[in-house]
């Protein structure tokens, strides 16, 4: 702190040789303002040089819409464009799949009513042992029905789920590793076992029919005499398109 009070003191001391009214008096003598370049001019001269950028102006004006703006090219849609519809498409919005939470309700129903929720296929009315409808006791809509066919004469008997909701989701059978093939244009996954007992073959088969609308769950059991199954044979009889 007494360092820097003596360089205070210092400081003050070598300005009050210069705090004197004469010597300012004679610094003014040395000082002479600065002569501002605009100030040469007269005011007709600045007239001029105003008069003379305002027509420059005014020829690179017309100039530009000459040169710049084809005749006939502007229009209305110039000045208000339309965007075109084709650069920006809309893109389609795919509803939301909803969701079910497995809370079914199971009521009887008929083959009438299964063919009129199915698409791709019809069944028969032949050999009906009973039909089911389950619905989801939220919101009401149906996800799949339920039937089951035998044939008294052929011995064949068919469980069938056909699943006509696309948003419920089905367990189907694990078909990784299934037989595939082709059943009236769709695909046919199936998984075929037999054992056979004083030459009497008894079939049992698992399979699973996809189409883009519907989805079948097909649980076949028959009896052969020989070591091929009746089980397309039995199919030909429930699907009948």
């Amino acid at each position: 702190m007494k360092k820097y009070k003596r360089l205070q003191e210092y400081a003050n001391k070598s300005m009050e040789q210069y705090n004197s009214p004469e010597i300012f008096e004679e610094l003014k003598k040395y000082i002479k303002p600065k002569e501002v370049w605009y100030e040469k001019f007269s005011r007709k001269t600045w007239y001029a040089i105003g008069g003379s950028f305002a027509t420059i102006a005014v020829v690179v004006v017309v100039l530009l819409c000459v040169f710049l703006i084809e005749p006939g090219v502007l229009s209305t849609n110039d000045l208000n464009p339309t965007p075109n519809v084709s650069d920006n498409p809309t893109p389609s919005v795919v509803p939301p799949k909803k969701e079910y939470f497995g809370y079914n309700k199971e009521t009887d129903s008929s083959i009438m009513e299964v063919n009129q929720h199915m698409q791709n296929l019809e069944l028969s009315y032949d050999n009906v042992v009973h039909v089911k409808k389950h619905s989801d006791s939220q919101y009401g809509d149906v996800l799949y029905f339920s039937m089951s066919y035998y044939n008294e004469e052929t011995l064949d008997s068919l469980i069938i789920n056909v699943v006509t909701n696309q948003d419920y989701e089905y367990k189907f059978d694990d078909s990784t590793h299934w037989r595939k093939t082709s059943y009236k244009g769709y695909d046919l996954l199936y998984n075929e076992a037999y054992k056979e007992d004083e030459g009497i073959y008894f079939f049992k088969v698992d399979a699973i029919l996809e189409t883009d609308k519907e989805d079948v769950a097909i649980c076949y059991e028959g009896v052969s005499l020989e070591e091929t199954s009746n089980f397309l044979s039995a199919l030909d009889q429930v699907f009948i398109q």
